[in-house]
Formats: C-alpha cells, structure tokens, sequence
C-alpha cells in the first residue's frame, strides 16, 4: 500500500463517487454546519488531541514532540461514518442528519489533509514564531480556496467536453470517471512544479471533490437516462471494491510492522480516550453556538451525539 497507489489510483474515485451523488442545493441548506464542522471543529479536535497527548503520554513512559502529535492529530480528526451511514440508509434516518454526516467526511478530508501538510512544513522547516503561524495560516487558506476554485474551472472544461461527446455513451461515461484522476494529478502537478512561475499550494482533494460535486448536480443532464444509471452503478460498485481493497491492504501492512501490541496497549487505549473526548468538545463547542444563531435549521442534541460518536476512526 504506496502513496501513489492510494492518493493517484484509489483516492480519486472513492472522493467522485461520494461527490457525485450529493445534492448540492440541500448541502446548501446546512452549509454552515457542513463548513464549520470540516473546517472549525476539525483544527479543535486536532488542537486538543496533539495538546491531550503532549501532556498524557510522557507520564505513562512515551514521550513525543508536540509537532509529531499535532501531525497524528490532523490525521485522526477526519472522519469516517462509512458504516454508519450505511446504518443510517438501512434504518430510515433523517436525510438531514445523513447529509450533515457526508457532507462532513467529504470536506474535512481535504481540510485535514491541508492541515497536515501544513504541519509537515513545520515539522521540516523548523518553528521560527509569528511569521512560521502566519505563513501556515496563509497556506491552509491557499490550498482550501484555491482548490475549490481549480475544482470549478475544470469541472466547467469536463462539462463543456460532455457536450461534444454525448452521443457516444462510453466516450461519456470515460470522461467523468477519468475527470477525478486528471483533477487530482494536475494539482498535483501545480503543487509541484508552480504555474506562471509562482509557487501554489491547492488541495487535490477539495479540487476533485467540487469538480465532482459540480459535474454531478450540473452537468449529468447531459447524459441520457442509461448511461446515468450506468455510471451511477459502475462507479458504486468500483468504489465497493477499492474500500474492499484499501481496508485489506492496510490489515496486511499492519500485520508486516511487527508492532508489540502488549507494550503499546496503554498508549493505544489512552489515545482512543482522548481522540473520543476531543471529538466530542470539537462538536458541542461549534454546534450550540451555530444553534443559538439560528443561521440554519436546528441541530437537536440526539444528533450532536450521533456526530461525536458516530464519525470516529
């Protein structure tokens, strides 16, 4: 399980099959939840965990500096409510609350991805005060809103393309599979080499998510009935299959690591305490304020718990 394997090959698929169904407009309706909970309540719970761990871990013996845990933080806050949306499906939830989930898991991340690599570049380059938090301020900004904006301009080329290749059903059907890996591998790109000579940052995963949200909401009226059907299944099922395989491959190169379970059980226990406790003040500390504005709909308690708990890796 490389890198490449699963940012280039794997990724851009699982992030197009979840964007392409989505409803923008009732994403719209509960977008100041869907954006603070990505965005706020994932560097809080980030904040808390790498600050939790800084302090907690030394006294049981393993100790680690605050920039590695603030690294294993960004990683852990982004969540993952695969199985339990598939609860929510089964059992009839209400489509808001199944919304605000997915909407959630599909933004935070690209937001924690941003976040990551941004503390990477500390981690690197050293910590050097004010100018160090502003720069990375400055980048996270960067690769969240300069990847929603690339995201827009390619999808408007894939819409325009689906236009001239809509009376051949797979030339069709090709393009908007291919559109996630071209999206995705060009910003890529951009972050690697520059444009116009000047250095960009942009998010691949924001990038190919609001690509894929666009072409999925406006542009599939250019497809005819079938071959809507046919991608809507097809690519359900390749996304089945690539989980399937990104879960398998993750098991046998933990198995490979030889890591002593009977020595990191404390550790291991801890951490899951306090990634469960910050989880859950990330989201009442940003869902009671939000309710008490009455920007949108109201967010009942019952489903405040579901989202702390519900969404956890």
């Amino acid at each position: 399980l490389t890198p490449e394997l699963l940012f280039y090959i794997f990724l851009p698929v699982l992030i197009f099959e979840s964007a392409f169904n989505m409803n923008v407009r009732k994403m719209v309706e509960s977008a100041w939840s869907i954006t603070l909970l990505s965005i706020v309540s994932l560097i809080i719970s980030a904040l808390l965990i790498a600050t939790a761990l800084f302090f907690l871990l030394p006294l049981i013996g393993l100790p680690i500096p605050f920039i590695v845990a603030l690294l294993f933080a960004s990683i852990i806050s982004a969540t993952d409510p695969v199985a339990v949306l598939a609860l929510f499906k089964e059992f009839g939830a209400p489509k808001r609350l199944t919304l605000i989930f997915e909407g959630e898991s599909l933004f935070n991340d690209g937001t924690a991805v941003a976040l990551f690599l941004v503390v990477l570049a500390i981690a690197q380059n050293g910590f050097h005060g004010a100018g160090t938090v502003i720069e990375g301020i400055g980048m996270f900004l960067m690769m969240v809103f300069g990847g929603i904006l690339f995201g827009i301009v390619m999808a408007v080329i894939f819409s325009r393309a689906l236009r001239y290749t809509r009376s051949n059903e797979f030339v069709s059907i090709t393009l908007l599979i291919v559109s996630a890996h071209v999206v995705f591998i060009l910003c890529e790109l951009i972050n690697i080499h520059g444009i116009f000579g000047l250095h960009i940052h942009l998010s691949s995963i924001i990038a190919t998510t609001i690509a894929a949200l666009f072409l999925g909401n406006y542009s599939r009226h250019i497809l005819s009935p079938k071959s809507d059907e046919y991608i809507e299944k097809s690519v359900g099922h390749l996304a089945f299959v690539i989980n399937s395989l990104v879960f398998i491959l993750i098991g046998i190169l933990f198995a490979s690591t030889q890591i002593s379970l009977s020595e990191l059980w404390l550790p291991i226990l801890l951490t899951i305490i306090v990634v469960a406790t910050a989880r859950a003040i990330s989201i009442y500390s940003v869902v009671m304020p939000l309710n008490k504005l009455k920007l949108e709909a109201h967010i009942p308690m019952s489903w405040q718990h579901l989202l702390s708990y519900g969404s956890l890796r």
